[in-house]
């Protein structure tokens, strides 16, 4: 019995078998070379600080779990970087506008398209009186006339006020439609302990947690902005005041200036009639004098 085919038959599949387990090492390596090379790269553009770049994950095992835990990292720098533009750009936006009604109609606007809210309004609160000052998507005069001031009296008392999927919420119309609103916000504006403002926020859904955390970074700065606007509308008053005051005391000085020279007038003038008087009345007694002296001149001829 010849071997020698068996043997041949036996040698070509262990070479295959070789060639196989060659070539799956080879691509099994590229694949991890490839996959760490990317991460590599992600790591670079991270350090970067370019939080946007994310790994394609095409496995499943230690390097796939690698790559799908460094894109939730860099999921989370994002947000994070997100928030710290947004705050910083929220603090820049308060410093550039000084006048209250400006800050707020800045300040709303801004939380509200980076909240996703539809409909927003800002508040100021003095001594419990609650003024509106600025308004976003909605009339909130209507409410205040219907009588829904009472969410914002219960806010003042017990704080942050959330109602969702509540059937009084209000109805939102931008002319084409009616929106009904899902989520209701109203949240105050604390400083030093003080109640100085009240943010309220309306959408059609309940805001994510991230912009929960946004509106408890922001408010502090609100807080600070809207305190500082106030103090500048008091300070722009006494100066107006002071103003005002200044302007009556020149004109009371005026008046007395001028009454002081009629007086000085009136003075010169009986001074000059005076003086007339006094000569008339030496000429007077002058005369008399001489006319006495011609009638002793005639008595004694």
């Amino acid at each position: 019995m010849n071997s020698e085919p068996h043997s041949e038959i036996f040698f070509n599949s262990r070479t295959s078998g070789h060639y196989l387990v060659a070539n799956i090492h080879i691509r099994i390596h590229r694949q991890l070379r490839k996959q760490i090379s990317e991460l590599g790269k992600a790591t670079e553009q991270t350090y970067a600080g370019n939080f946007k770049h994310r790994i394609t994950i095409k496995s499943k095992d230690e390097i796939g779990k690698l790559g799908d835990a460094f894109n939730k990292m860099l999921d989370e720098l994002d947000k994070k970087e997100k928030s710290k533009n947004e705050y910083s750009e929220f603090i820049t936006l308060i410093n550039q506008n000084p006048t209250l009604s400006e800050i707020s109609e800045a300040a709303l606007a801004k939380i509200i398209n980076n909240g996703g809210f539809i409909i927003g309004g800002l508040y100021t609160v003095d001594e419990g009186e609650i003024n509106l000052i600025s308004s976003y998507g909605f009339d909130f005069r209507k409410s205040e006339q219907s009588g829904e001031f009472a969410l914002h009296k219960r806010s003042l008392k017990q704080g942050k006020v959330e109602l969702y999927a509540e059937d009084y919420l209000p109805v939102v119309s931008s002319g084409l439609m009616e929106i009904k609103i899902k989520y209701l916000l109203l949240l105050p504006i604390i400083y030093n302990n003080k109640i100085t403002a009240l943010l309220e926020l309306g959408s059609i859904n309940k805001p994510s947690e991230e912009v929960i955390d946004y509106l408890d970074k922001i408010k502090d700065q609100l807080a600070i902005g809207i305190t500082n606007s106030k103090a500048l509308v008091q300070m722009e008053n006494f100066v107006a005041e002071l103003k005002k005051l200044n302007d009556e005391y020149q004109k009371q000085n005026i008046q007395i200036k001028q009454q002081n020279d009629t007086l000085i007038k009136l003075h010169n003038d009986l001074k000059e009639q005076a003086e007339e008087l006094e000569r008339q009345k030496r000429k007077q007694k002058n005369r008399h004098k001489l006319s006495r002296s011609s009638w002793q001149v005639c008595l004694t001829n």
